[in-house]
């Protein structure tokens, strides 16, 4: 009898994270048929970051995702693992804007009513891990990825950031010919080290520099 109350509690769970993936998706669609009705907000975002320009402040984080298309963490990295490139990982935290994702699904009933604390642990566990990789490779990076002009150039912009960061932790780590995917990197003994005085590139946004606990 206890077999078969187990396995039922295993099947309404899983149902119901079915269901809450649906939900989501469907959000997702309608958010993308009503994305024109954001303009008037990324044009107010675009003059802000002008003004900011011109009075010599740091500029705020750029979004490479509209507010309205942002989805959970957990649904949006379900193909991401520690196996993944430091660069897909990179391209993956802004393209998707997983910050965003993450805060959905800490407020989010599914969250705190639907998931058991062993899985609510693996996925903290799995967006510290890809935190750490995007530090890392803001450490290593030229600059802090700006909004560019035209917004499917997004993933350019991202990419080249991520290949020329990843090519200097390549020497810097020693890691010669080897790929250097999550597991490998944050598993690096030197990584540790690095991370105790994490310093960003000077045009990094303040909010990112708080939210990697780092200077710039």
């Amino acid at each position: 009898m206890a077999s078969i109350t187990q396995s039922t509690h295993v099947i309404v769970q899983q149902l119901r994270h079915q269901l809450n993936d649906m939900t989501e998706m469907l959000r997702h669609e309608r958010n993308l048929s009503t994305q024109n009705n954001s303009n008037a907000h990324d044009v107010a975002t675009s003059v802000r970051r002008i003004e900011n320009h011109l009075m010599g402040e740091r500029p705020e984080s750029p979004r490479f995702t509209s507010p309205l298309t942002v989805i959970k963490f957990t649904t949006s990295s379900k193909g991401l693992t520690n196996q993944n490139s430091v660069s897909d990982v990179f391209v993956a935290f802004f393209d998707e804007d997983y910050r965003a994702g993450y805060a959905l699904d800490l407020n989010s009933e599914s969250w705190k009513e639907d998931m058991d604390p062993i899985e609510r642990k693996s996925h903290k566990n799995k967006f510290a891990s890809i935190k750490r990789v995007v530090r890392m490779v803001l450490m290593h990076a030229d600059s802090h990825p700006s909004m560019p002009e035209v917004p499917p150039k997004c993933k350019e912009v991202l990419r080249r950031i991520a290949t020329a960061a990843e090519e200097h932790i390549r020497n810097d780590l020693r890691f010669e010919n080897k790929r250097i995917s999550v597991a490998t990197l944050t598993s690096h003994p030197m990584t540790e080290d690095l991370e105790k005085t994490p310093s960003l590139p000077a045009n990094t946004p303040e909010d990112i520099c708080k939210f990697f606990g780092a200077k710039s």
